[in-house]
């Protein structure tokens, strides 16, 4: 009995040397639930629910195309008529004819052979010079380039002018939605324009005397024709396009992997040229 208060002792001393235990935890817990669903995230365009409640997803693209302007173009262009006597003088009376031609501009557009075109947009600028010493009026016509089927033709009074200083008009029109045909005086040929130009004195003035030193001279310019759409033989042509369309379909998911149960790919070509086109992808 003499040894138990010293057991006591030895454990009471045991038992409060020992120390409270501290915590440090990083760690993190939930704040907020959701649930995020695919048709959440796709724009309703881009989706349509099924009959059986399946998701479809739809993505339409323009892979490729060619415009008619891509395949041919009409060269600018620049002519010039000059009329003037060979030798000797003459005296016209008002209204007498002095020039009345009618010519014709071949366009060489590679190997393409054109019969019929429309106009996009473009220009012609028409200018005429004359030294004539009395007024003069200036036909100019293009009988197969019409609009609503009304053909093109402008007549202007030139002043007159002299051999120092030659009188001069000019003018640009817009042959926007224009139908050219370029078949030839003809009719059997292509890429042929036709027109046709006419002076004469004016009616209105006077006797005039014209010498081998007058002129009258049109100069005559179309440029950036380009076509709307045009008939004729375009040879065999071969566009290739190794392009990579990029899908955005997904462009708001960062990362991850998408299962789909099934995927079809339509492709729709639309040819507008009238002629076969042949395509391989």
């Amino acid at each position: 009995m003499r040894y138990r208060p010293f057991f006591i002792l030895l454990l009471f001393a045991f038992v409060s040397c020992q120390k409270q235990p501290t915590w440090d935890i990083d760690g993190y817990i939930p704040l907020l639930k959701s649930n995020l669903y695919l048709q959440n995230a796709l724009e309703d365009s881009l989706k349509s629910v099924g009959n059986n409640g399946e998701l479809n997803l739809t993505y339409n693209s323009n892979l490729f195309s060619i415009k008619i302007d891509s395949l041919f173009a009409i060269p600018d262009t620049q002519v010039t008529e000059l009329f003037n006597l060979p030798l000797g003088s003459i005296t016209m009376v008002p209204g007498q004819t002095i020039v009345n031609d009618t010519q014709e501009t071949y366009y060489n557009i590679q190997d393409i052979e054109l019969r019929y075109v429309n106009i996009r947009s473009g220009e012609m600028s028409l200018e005429v010079n004359s030294t004539l010493s009395e007024n003069s009026i200036i036909t100019y016509a293009l009988p197969y380039v019409t609009q609503n089927g009304v053909p093109f033709t402008f007549t202007q009074t030139v002043p007159a002018g002299s051999i120092s200083s030659p009188s001069s008009i000019s003018e640009t029109f817009d042959l926007s939605g224009y139908d050219i045909d370029l078949r030839g005086l003809q009719q059997n040929s292509y890429n042929t324009l036709i027109y046709t130009y006419r002076a004469i004195v004016d009616p209105n003035g006077s006797n005039v005397t014209i010498t081998t030193a007058d002129y009258v001279q049109l100069n005559t310019s179309f440029t950036g024709l380009i076509p709307e759409y045009g008939r004729g033989y375009f040879g065999n042509r071969i566009e290739a396009d190794a392009s990579v369309d990029s899908l955005d379909l997904f462009r708001n998911f960062q990362g991850g992997n998408l299962e789909m149960d099934r995927a079809s790919l339509l492709l729709t070509v639309n040819n507008q040229a009238g002629a076969d086109v042949r395509l391989r992808i």
